[in-house]
């Protein structure tokens, strides 16, 4: 599972079968999922440094923001950066947030209410450019863009396993090993497994079934991007031609697989309700029980009207053509009986 992961990811390509099965592992620490993973790196560091500052972005997923927010009530300092209307972090902004005692960036690769993808090559230039560890949380990346770890070098980062059509419950978080800085309290004291990080019976059927959707990915990668992306771009070219309904996020910085679309001065929650066998959300897809507004697309600068009027479409390897012409006939209908009057 190591050896497919590691592949996936892009890690030590250029090593030869031995060298690289011989401290792998040492990268590695499998999770319960990404939430787990976050809260390891960034509390056992907490723990390590004991005081100091942290810089984030205000568009991170819930498990960030609320670790974060934690670390804040206990005395460390936590910079959230603002995002522009493409939901972009601004490098000067990110520059000028780093203090003398900033010891954690943490950016996530891609957003995944919005899709839109970070510059994260440049971020993580800048983390090393002033000796700072950067994590980034890949979940919403992983399978749906290139991740290359030999070319953008991270110190720290996690996915989850059902992110990328495997087992349930089951997380992967990168430690760069290559870096002594990487070191970290562990959160879960046992029986030392895996090398003292994280102890606990290990999920072997869940890490194996992630190997081989790392494995199943790996073979067929760049085929199933396009393919994806091209049904992504099939559902916008539909919906977007109707008027009063728009593109939240970066059109060109993004996943091949999220379009999340603003359906003007319509509840959502109505369109969704009136298609019940169609699987969205108005946010992230962990909070899609809750009514509030979503934090990323508040981030972003919208008013409350379009908060309400936003819908996360996501799709995957086993949707179809057919399920975007549904998806459109069913979403046409029913906003035209609502607003017939932006309807040319």
């Amino acid at each position: 599972a190591s050896y497919q992961i590691s592949r996936f990811l892009n890690l030590n390509k250029k090593q030869d079968l031995r060298a690289f099965y011989k401290g792998i592992d040492q990268h590695f620490v499998f999770t319960s999922g990404s939430t787990e993973s976050i809260n390891l790196v960034f509390k056992g560091l907490s723990m390590k440094f004991k005081k100091g500052h942290i810089i984030t972005s205000k568009t991170e997923h819930k498990a960030v923001i609320s670790t974060c927010n934690y670390l804040s009530s206990i005395g460390f300092e936590v910079t959230f950066l603002d995002v522009n209307e493409e939901g972009l972090i601004d490098e000067k902004e990110l520059i000028n947030a780093i203090k003398a005692d900033t010891f954690l960036i943490s950016i996530m690769w891609a957003n995944n209410e919005t899709g839109v993808v970070q510059d994260i090559n440049r971020i993580s230039e800048i983390a090393r450019e002033h000796d700072i560890l950067f994590f980034t949380d890949a979940t919403a990346a992983a399978g749906k863009v290139n991740i290359d770890l030999d070319e953008t070098p991270v110190d720290f980062l996690c996915f989850s396993g059902h992110k990328i059509h495997g087992p349930k419950g089951t997380g992967v978080l990168y430690i760069n090993k290559n870096n002594p800085r990487t070191n970290f309290s562990p959160q879960i004291h046992g029986g030392e497994q895996q090398n003292n990080m994280r102890s606990g019976t290990l999920n072997i059927p869940g890490i194996v079934g992630t190997g081989v959707a790392c494995e199943i990915l790996n073979s067929n990668f760049n085929n199933e991007i396009q393919r994806v992306k091209h049904l992504r771009d099939l559902l916008e070219e539909k919906l977007l031609r109707i008027p009063g309904v728009y593109l939240n996020g970066s059109k060109i910085h993004r996943t091949c697989n999220v379009a999340n679309i603003c359906f003007s001065e319509v509840e959502t929650d109505n369109l969704i309700i009136q298609s019940p066998n169609i699987a969205v959300s108005t946010g992230s897809a962990c909070n899609s029980q809750s009514n509030k507004a979503s934090h990323v697309l508040t981030a972003m600068g919208f008013e409350k009207n379009r908060l309400s009027s936003s819908i996360r479409f996501s799709l995957g390897r086993f949707n179809t053509i057919r399920e975007i012409e549904e998806v459109y006939e069913s979403y046409i209908n029913h906003y035209q009986n609502s607003f017939n009057h932006l309807l040319v």
